[in-house]
């Protein structure tokens, strides 16, 4: 696992072609090992990616789909400053148990474990054909529309049992904390530089409205713990001469319980206020997996999911969704995205009890 990871990581160095050649490299690898490969293009705004399924045997429903995202765009697939943007590369290297490089933590530490794991397995003959199957999908997950096209390549033959590789410190993920992303905006009246405090400023305005979001009393979950406000980004013009006359804030919500109602307390606190508006970018809801399993202990993320993106067609029966993984959320964050070696093996025995 630990020469795959590295492997994987090398090939990533160069985002542009990091995609195919992550695709080219994974589809020779399991099929040199009579794994059957299927590879499927999508479309994004930006470009062209494509998600990948792989099994063993006959093209049927797998007991299990195990998920990774293949993550080779590092969050550019969104216009302007948001939620997902991610810090700048971090160079690979190794610093004792510690291996530093961008996606280290994330989608290549999920695709290594995920990989070993799978191909352990059948080699172990602890599986048999239809047994496991699994789904690589492009990009990193900021947009739901990869997973959608993913579970469509495969409404034909739906899963019993879906299993997401995430990063959750090696812990099953029991929920996911919802999300709305709001944008703040200001307008405010212009003035003369020299007479710059007759204008109405809109960062004051942005501030204000601000002030008030933060301080709604938002709903509680006994399960999933209190909902969370944080303004990410402000925005203003210049403001050595005039005061400006547009702002806006990005404000990210981590939504515990009553979306509706907080959707309805936001727009409502802001109502009177002169020369504000919000704008709802996205909205997700709290999501609750299944994650009783003995022997594991278990955690609620606040990371976010593209996994309600994961749709199969109705059947008798919904498949069961369970997430786990190596590596800790928000670790690119710090500027220096590393995983341990540890973290690495322990997901693959984790991924093999599993199964």
């Amino acid at each position: 696992v630990l020469n795959l990871h590295q492997q994987l990581l090398e090939l990533a160095v160069d985002p542009e072609d990091a995609h195919k050649e992550t695709i080219l490299y994974i589809a020779g690898l399991l099929s040199s090992l009579n794994f059957t490969v299927e590879i499927y293009p999508f479309e994004l705004p930006s470009a062209v990616k494509a998600n990948v399924y792989v099994y063993y045997g006959n093209r049927t429903s797998a007991k299990t789909v195990m998920v990774s995202h293949i993550g080779d765009n590092w969050g550019t697939q969104l216009d302007g400053a948001n939620p997902y943007n991610m810090q700048p590369e971090t160079p690979l290297n190794r610093q004792d148990d510690k291996i530093y490089g961008t996606g280290s933590a994330r989608s290549k530490a999920s695709m290594a474990t995920v990989l070993t794991s799978f191909i352990s397995l059948y080699a172990e003959n602890e599986v048999y054909p239809g047994d496991v199957a699994l789904l690589f999908v492009g990009g990193d997950g900021a947009h739901g529309h990869a997973m959608s096209c993913a579970s469509n390549a495969i409404q034909d033959i739906p899963p019993k049992t879906v299993l997401f590789s995430t990063q959750s410190s090696n812990r099953l993920v029991s929920a996911y904390k919802g999300l709305i992303w709001l944008k703040i905006k200001g307008i405010g009246t212009p003035s003369p530089g020299a007479k710059a405090h007759n204008g109405l400023s809109a960062l004051s305005v942005v501030l204000s409205a601000a002030d008030k979001i933060q301080n709604l009393p938002m709903p509680l979950s006994a399960f999933l713990g209190k909902t969370k406000t944080k303004i990410t980004n402000i925005y203003a013009g210049d403001l050595t001469e005039n005061a400006p006359t547009s702002a806006v804030a990005d404000v990210l919500i981590r939504t515990t319980a009553h979306t509706d109602r907080i959707l309805r307390m936001l727009r409502g606190c802001v109502r009177n206020l002169t020369g504000v508006s919000l704008d709802i970018k996205a909205v997700y809801e709290p999501l609750i997996l299944s994650s009783w399993v003995s022997g594991f202990k278990v955690t609620v993320s606040d990371a976010i999911t593209d996994i309600p993106f994961f749709r199969v067609s109705d059947t008798d029966e919904s498949p069961s969704f369970y997430a786990y993984g190596p590596g800790v959320t928000g670790n690119y964050k710090s500027g220096a995205e590393n995983i341990s070696e540890y973290s690495l093996l322990k997901a693959v025995y984790g991924y093999r009890k599993l199964i």
